[in-house]
């Protein structure tokens, strides 16, 4: 009997290459999940803490709107500066501000003229939130034009309110306007 001769051919590699190379893109697929994972982390972290921020401006605005419907008389506007020892119960004369930024946090920090807002819910804020209140205009009842004998009709207020997050990188400024009859 004659052997049976099998042919030997020469392995040339090609199934550790391919599996390399499959090696390589799940290492880059997971690496990119990994990195997506990361990146929704912070932003699920920031949109929380621009909630908390927008929650805390909130609540200071709603004090601040709740100050003015518990006076019996018309407040009195004040210029800026004239609260001597914080917090003060008093309304500012129209753009205390000057034309200076609300978004600027020295001026929230630094000045006595803003009145803190303090609630133990909002113990997760990093600074208390503020608010301040600026006398706007008068709003007549009457439509003639002209003056009038008796000046009856609503005062108007802009109530401005800044809140933080859990950092003082997240900041909410809100503005309202509230009308009261006094």
């Amino acid at each position: 009997m004659k052997p049976i001769s099998i042919p030997v051919y020469s392995q040339r590699g090609a199934t550790l290459i391919i599996s390399l190379l499959m090696l390589l893109a799940l290492t880059l697929i997971g690496v990119t999940a990994i990195k997506t994972t990361t990146l929704e982390e912070k932003m699920a972290g920031n949109m929380r803490d621009q909630n908390l921020a927008f929650q805390a401006a909130e609540a200071a605005l709603r004090a601040g709107e709740g100050w003015l419907g518990q006076q019996t008389d018309e407040p009195d506007p004040q210029p800026l500066g004239s609260c001597a020892i914080p917090p003060c119960d008093l309304v500012w004369q129209l753009n205390v501000l000057n034309g200076g930024d609300l978004s600027d946090i020295n001026w929230w920090t630094t000045t006595g003229d803003a009145r803190v807002y303090g609630n133990a819910a909002l113990a997760k804020v990093k600074t208390a939130p503020k608010h301040l209140v600026e006398y706007h205009s008068f709003i007549r009842d009457g439509l003639t034009l002209g003056k009038q004998s008796d000046e009856v009709g609503r005062l108007a207020y802009r109530v401005t309110a800044r809140g933080t997050g859990g950092t003082d990188q997240a900041q909410t400024i809100l503005q309202s306007t509230y009308t009261r009859r006094f």
